[in-house]
């Protein structure tokens, strides 16, 4: 089939999502646990592959002062719990799902939701545990309701097309169900 993305998700919105992605603290998780093995991805073409990567991309750098201006400027406001709601005043949840994998993808895990926290967005883990991998697969290609947003590793090949065609509407593993004309 052909994916859809997913409407009234609480991650729809786009300044939510740059939002969460500025609260990221990358380097530092790099750092930590890259074993320096690990950079920073800016595109889903990553530097190694020459002149198709886009250099000028600069991708989310961690910067929580933009992060809470973004959100501020677009109608999420802090409640006493320091939680966040929708701009239409509603409760902000995003739930997440993540695989159980190392103790250090977990803990990288972990890092982010308090990232999320701070940034005021409830973040909470799908079912509040890790997924077997094989449940999350499934869920992922049958395009589950219950989870807004999902994390996984992602490496690189050796050439940049396997990883473009993932991302193709009819692409059976186009997991975030990204789908706009642009891509079309």
């Amino acid at each position: 089939g052909v994916s859809q993305m997913t409407k009234g998700a609480a991650v729809g919105d786009r300044t939510l999502r740059q939002a969460m992605a500025y609260a990221m603290n990358v380097d530092q998780v790099l750092k930590k646990f890259g074993y320096g093995l690990s950079y920073r991805a800016t595109t889903i073409v990553p530097d190694a592959f020459g002149k198709y990567h886009d250099s000028k991309a600069k991708g989310y750098p961690y910067d929580m002062k933009k992060a809470n201006a973004l959100l501020d400027k677009a109608g999420y406001k802090r409640q006493k719990d320091g939680y966040r709601t929708r701009p239409n005043g509603k409760p902000l949840t995003v739930r997440l799902l993540a695989y159980e994998d190392s103790n250090d993808f977990e803990a990288v895990v972990a890092n982010y939701i308090e990232q999320w926290k701070k940034l005021g967005v409830r973040v909470k883990l799908v079912h509040g545990r890790f997924q077997d991998y094989n449940v999350m697969t499934e869920m992922l290609i049958n395009d589950s309701s219950a989870f807004d947003m999902w994390m996984l590793a992602w490496s690189v090949s050796s050439e940049p097309t396997a990883h473009a065609v993932s991302f193709l509407p009819n692409a059976p593993y186009n997991f975030g169900h990204f789908a706009t004309k642009e891509n079309t």
